[in-house]
């Protein structure tokens, strides 16, 4: 059992406007009643939006009354925790601007003495570093040193050197900038047209849908989270194909050993893990949009319009199920693009065709909080998917589980969730998707059977959910 002192040292800490205001039940500061953090997606294909904060905190002081009355200024909020493994001691889970503020007055028993005394609730709702993005819609940059008539456009168009300079401008957290193939055109002169798309002046686009639009070049899977850890913009796409492989054993790895393998001891699927759970993902085709700059003449001189070119590819021809996802990227339609979109959207989509997932997954920290803090907290008390030494997306799959051997489960993503902490401490909720399987090896059922691996599923699972078990022995 850990002392009272160590998980006192282990609640996080609440900044607001660079202030430390709560932190557990310490003396002179609110306590923190509970909070959530909601982040990321369910899948590979929705929008990330920015990561939304829902937190009371208890302050029996009237302290914070102050902060209620500053409406219509974004006020900076900061939540940190301990962390035994950076060098500072401590990791930002939070860091964003409260965009409401409310105060209710209402009693409170004391936990030390008992007693029942007058407190004030204090009610926040905050986004992330995201958030300023997407309600930013303030026209882009033009570029007054070309053609006159080119006024009609903003946010370009351009170079990458150019797009980068001026969304590096309108974002208070550095970006991690991927390379593009459009990169060799920076100090390239006499371009008739641009390698990166601009957007008419009649659409008042955000920031974030700028961002993700050029995101979107280096990779058109590509999309937008902020990793407060590190206080970064990252584009992240789904991981490579994995296989599964049995080995002599009968431990159940990744292929090349590249995934964590989790212990179930710790995770409590909602509802237990079943194969024959709703599909989430069964993507078939996907339309991407380009623009690009074109010349229309007029009585008055030449002018410039950007004008869209869609693209349609059906990945996986008469499906039973099919479903069309439709992207844009700023990379013009001037320039090549497809070879690479080809190459990796159909590794995703023909890898997860069919695959289902579990519904979100509950983690729940061992009383051990400097073990947890050290282990699976680096990643799963971060709201941000975890990231393998390539920057993609790490996999995950359960130990020995046999749903890693049904078409409808198996290795995972962590995509989105939800961060909490409250009276009982740390949890999160975890949102997997699908990461594509390929060639994994065919296993008996008497192989991926035991107490363990049977524990983990729902009520009517099915034997026959299971193609790839090929005898029952």
């Amino acid at each position: 059992m850990t002392d009272p002192q160590t998980i006192e040292n282990h609640r996080p800490r609440v900044y607001i406007d660079g202030q430390l205001v709560a932190s557990g039940h310490s003396e002179g500061l609110a306590a923190i009643a509970k909070f959530d953090i909601s982040w990321g997606a369910n899948d590979w294909w929705s929008a990330v939006d920015p990561a939304e904060l829902k937190m009371r905190l208890i302050d029996p002081r009237a302290e914070l009354l102050a902060y209620t009355a500053a409406e219509g200024r974004r006020i900076p909020i900061t939540i940190r925790r301990r962390d035994v493994m950076s060098a500072s001691g401590e990791a930002t889970v939070f860091d964003g601007q409260i965009e409401t503020i409310t105060a209710k007055y209402g009693k409170l028993t004391d936990p030390q003495t008992g007693n029942r005394r007058d407190v004030w609730f204090i009610d926040i709702m905050a986004r992330d570093q995201l958030g300023p993005l997407a309600a930013d819609r303030r026209h882009g940059p033009k570029w007054p040193n070309r053609e006159e008539t080119q006024k009609r456009l903003h946010w370009g168009p351009g170079t990458m050197a150019e797009r980068k300079l001026f969304l590096d401008i309108r974002t208070a957290s550095p970006i991690a900038w991927q390379p593009t193939r459009l990169d060799q055109y920076d100090n390239a002169s006499m371009l008739l047209v641009y390698p990166v798309a601009a957007y008419e002046t009649q659409q008042n686009v955000s920031v974030l849908t700028v961002l993700q639009n050029t995101a979107r070049i280096s990779e058109v899977q590509n999309r937008v989270y902020y990793d407060p850890g590190a206080n970064i913009i990252r584009f992240i796409a789904p991981p490579d194909g994995r296989r599964i492989e049995m080995l002599a054993n009968g431990e159940q790895r990744l292929s090349d050993d590249d995934g964590l393998v989790l212990d179930g001891a710790q995770f409590s699927p909602k509802n237990g893990i079943s194969a024959a759970s709703t599909a989430r993902e069964q993507v078939t085709r996907v339309e991407l949009t380009r623009r690009a700059e074109t010349r229309q003449k007029s009585d008055t001189p030449t002018y410039m319009t950007m004008t869209e070119l869609s693209d349609e590819r059906n990945f996986i021809p008469n499906a039973p199920s099919a479903m069309t996802v439709q992207m844009t990227t700023d990379h013009s339609w001037g320039y090549d693009y497809w070879p690479q979109w080809d190459i990796n959207l159909y590794t995703t989509i023909t890898g997860t065709y069919g695959r289902q997932t579990t519904g979100p997954i509950e983690w729940h920290p061992r009383e051990d909080i400097e073990t947890y803090l050290g282990g699976y907290g680096r990643r799963f008390l971060n709201p941000a998917p975890p990231l393998d030494a390539n920057g993609r997306p790490e996999v995950f799959m359960f130990r020995n589980s046999l749903t890693n051997w049904a078409p409808g489960t198996g290795p995972f993503s962590i995509v989105g969730g939800t961060l909490s902490y409250g009276p009982r401490g740390w949890s999160a909720e975890l949102n997997p998707a699908p990461v594509p399987v390929f060639g994994s090896a065919t296993v008996t059922l008497g192989q991926v059977t035991s107490t363990r691996a049977i524990g983990q599923l729902a009520a009517g699972y099915l034997v026959a959910d299971h193609s790839k078990i090929t005898a029952l022995r």
